[in-house]
């Protein structure tokens, strides 16, 4: 991959990072127009952020909390 594409990827992964997921379509229909490559691999890398995301949003102190109260129950 190219610095270039790797640059136009990130900038558009950037943006739609930045925006609610029902607002992504939009943008990647709008961003990526005429170059499917590009909309895959800015969805491939959205999809991989997902997980981490979730975990980096939780609380651990409550999970672990609640998964000790789970434990003595």
């Amino acid at each position: 991959m190219t610095p270039e594409r790797w640059r136009q990827i990130e900038q558009v992964l950037q943006a739609a990072l930045k925006r609610e997921p029902g607002e992504r379509a939009a943008l990647l229909d709008r961003e990526c127009a005429g170059d499917p490559g590009l909309r895959e691999e800015v969805e491939s890398l959205i999809s991989s952020a997902r997980p981490a995301q979730s975990f980096l949003k939780g609380n651990a102190l409550e999970d672990a909390t609640l998964l000790l109260e789970e434990a003595d129950s």
